[in-house]
This record gives structure tokens, sequence and C-alpha cells, in this order.
């Protein structure tokens, strides 16, 4: 099966190669990953600190909360946030965060855990 994955156009056609008519590779890039275990962690904090990202410890089944696509979201707390673009200015502070929450069963059977880009 194959779920769609709601994003701006910008960034399918920045993050996907044409193969032919209406069928796409995605390009294979690293990204960043959090998950509630991992400790500090400069993104979460400006998510955070500017509204983005709304965590609610009382209820495990909606721990992260965020307006994503232009709808509210939540995932539970085992889930991991997926960082596609942490923007940064020339001195490093962060700009502009694009994320999404996985669930964890997804995340475990899709993705592939890789070492940090050079």
């Amino acid at each position: 099966r194959h779920y769609p994955c709601p994003n701006a156009r910008e960034w399918f056609i920045r993050n996907h190669r044409p193969l032919g008519a209406d069928t796409y590779e995605q390009l294979v890039r690293p990204l960043p990953v959090w998950t509630r275990g991992d400790g500090p962690c400069d993104v979460v904090d400006w998510l955070i600190e500017s509204g983005r990202l709304r965590i609610d410890p009382d209820d495990p089944a909606h721990y992260y909360n965020a307006v994503l696509w232009n709808a509210t979201l939540s995932a539970a707390a085992d889930a991991v946030l997926v960082f596609h673009g942490i923007d940064r200015d020339g001195n490093g502070l962060i700009r502009d965060v694009e994320f999404s929450f996985v669930k964890r069963d997804i995340f475990e059977r899709d993705y592939v855990p890789c070492d940090e880009p050079d």
C-alpha cells in the first residue's frame, strides 16, 4: 500500500524525481529526527518557544500538537519528530523548521537509520 503525504507542491518538486506519467521517486536525504527520550534539542526548544509545537504531558495519546499543513495534528508520546528542513541564519540561529510527526511503528517500518551526513 502507498499513502499520500500532505505537503506543499514546492516541497514535493524539490524532494522527488519524476520517473514517468504520475510516477515519482523520493530523493533520499538523511533527515534529523528526535524522540521524547533523546534529551535536549535546540530545534525542539525553538518549536516550543515559538508556539509551533505544544507538548501535553497529561495526554500520552495526543502528546505532541502542532498546526501542520493548515490542520491541527497530534501524535502519541512515542512518535518520532522528523525534521524535513531547518533554516538557520548566518549566526546559526533558527529561523524556521519544517517538521512532521511519524507514528513509531511506521517509522520503524519505513525509515532506515543512517550516519550523519558529512
